[in-house]
């Protein structure tokens, strides 16, 4: 049998020419694109200690559904600088993500010069607002104030420079992610990577279950309000 008989697609499909081939993957590629729309993800960097990171992990977490849909981890063995890790690790995770079938069309990460180039490289929207940063906003404008000289030019650049770091959208749901690894992953105790990993999957799925129970209860909600709703009987509902 010929190659091209054997030609193979994604799903163990097999075609009789590179025409059917390529048909078939455009029908599957307008397909994906229905189920998978644009989506906006978060990402960000979480360290196993302030200083020297053994581990360093990145998730990334679809904005619409606040649910994680990729994990990297990198330790010291396999990229020894701690302070470059986070790139290496986003430039691992989102191609991870897009290759399952995530229409990645913007990303928000903490200002980042190095990231910010990577994610614009590939044709991505770098993220423009991060509302969850309003209590260090405000001690940044006071800290401007308090160190401007009375010089109205100062005081506008110094306020100006915070839009250098806050270039990204609401990391809060990361936030909240990475707060919650603090009970898998205390940083006070030291893991093997192999055991690291494993701790680390356990609460990606412990994120999914409670993200998933939180979308049952809504629907169970909200069915009930719509039964409620077309319950009432007519000239009732004004």
């Amino acid at each position: 049998m010929s190659s091209l008989n054997m030609a193979t697609f994604s799903l163990g499909m097999t075609f009789s020419s590179e025409a059917e081939k390529d048909a078939v993957k455009l029908r599957v590629d307008s397909a994906r694109r229905i189920l998978f729309p644009d989506e906006w993800v978060i990402t960000d960097a979480r360290h196993d200690s302030s200083a020297n990171a053994y581990h360093s992990t990145v998730p990334c977490m679809a904005g619409s559904t606040r649910r994680i849909v990729g994990i990297t981890t990198l330790s010291r063995p396999e990229h020894r600088v701690a302070q470059t890790r986070e790139v290496a690790c986003t430039e691992i995770v989102l191609p991870q993500v897009i290759a399952r079938g995530l229409n990645v069309t913007e990303v928000a990460h903490d200002y980042q010069s190095t990231i910010k180039t990577y994610v614009e490289s590939r044709d991505k929207t770098w993220s423009a607002e991060l509302s969850d940063k309003a209590r260090s906003t405000k001690v940044h404008l006071y800290w401007c104030m308090k160190n401007c000289a009375s010089n109205p030019d100062i005081l506008c650049n110094m306020i100006m420079n915070i839009s250098q770091h806050f270039q990204c959208r609401d990391t809060f749901w990361m936030e909240s992610f990475n707060h919650q690894l603090l009970t898998y992953l205390p940083k006070r105790i030291h893991f093997h990577t192999n055991t690291f990993k494993m701790w680390m999957n356990l609460a990606v799925m412990d994120r999914m279950e409670s993200m998933w129970t939180v979308k049952a209860k809504n629907t169970k909600r909200m069915m009930i309000m719509m039964h409620e709703v077309v319950s009432i009987p007519n000239g009732e509902n004004n």
